[in-house]
């Protein structure tokens, strides 16, 4: 019986093509990735959760129906780990000079950023973490440079931030998918007192030649899974 990993929220699977009188459909290895930040400690419950829509099609007509797990219920339990205590990280690059741009692929204005993560619980000592990178204002963007994508006041394309571990390695910049794997970079261990920290950098890309006057903003989520 052939697998499918549904860890899309836009793509359709093909489950099954040919003759059949009739046809199943199982469930297995159900998983949800929940996210957010400053939801308080606790369990949480999501009641008869919709996983997406089955259809069936044959010479005539289609048929469609809602998947949903009736009388059934997901717990989720918050860790203690916090990042940066609840609160976003606001990263403020230094003023550049447009004429300072002058070839593609040109960085400038290197800004050294922590993300701390603490509060773990002692059972989670030695635990390693790996962390992914998404781009908020283009949430399906990937980019082996580690390139955010600039919506600032009058934007240009022509810059982008780029965000690097603490020795100017690009990070990967990847949709939030779970099975995913090759697009998480290894964040660290967490230590004995529930903590572990890692280096970043961002900084000025040049997109394309020249760079004009520009405002630049980008924002990105960090995604922390255990190893």
């Amino acid at each position: 019986v052939a697998e499918s990993w549904v860890d899309s929220p836009t793509a359709t699977y093909t489950l099954y093509t040919g003759g059949s009188d009739t046809r199943g459909l199982r469930l297995q290895n159900v998983r949800r990735l929940i996210s957010g930040i400053g939801n308080a400690q606790g369990t949480y419950t999501i009641n008869n959760p919709s996983l997406g829509l089955f259809s069936a099609t044959d010479r005539i007509r289609t048929r469609s129906s809602t998947i949903r797990l009736f009388n059934s219920t997901f717990k989720i339990t918050k860790t203690t780990c916090v990042v940066n205590g609840g609160a976003a990280i606001n990263v403020t690059l230094p003023t550049v000079r447009r004429t300072d741009f002058t070839s593609v692929g040109q960085t400038l204005g290197d800004t050294a950023f922590t993300v701390n993560v603490s509060g773990c619980n002692a059972s989670d000592a030695n635990q390693s973490l790996v962390a992914l990178l998404t781009d908020n204002n283009s949430t399906t963007t990937s980019s082996s440079l580690g390139l955010l994508k600039n919506t600032g006041a009058n934007y240009s394309p022509n810059v982008s931030v780029q965000i690097t571990d603490s020795n100017s390695l690009p990070l990967q910049i990847a949709p939030k998918l779970i099975n995913s794997s090759n697009s998480f970079f290894n964040f660290g261990t967490i230590g004995t007192g529930g903590a572990v920290s890692k280096s970043f950098k961002a900084r000025y890309y040049s997109n394309a030649i020249p760079v004009p006057p520009t405002g630049v903003y980008a924002q990105a989520t960090l995604t922390l899974i255990y190893n």
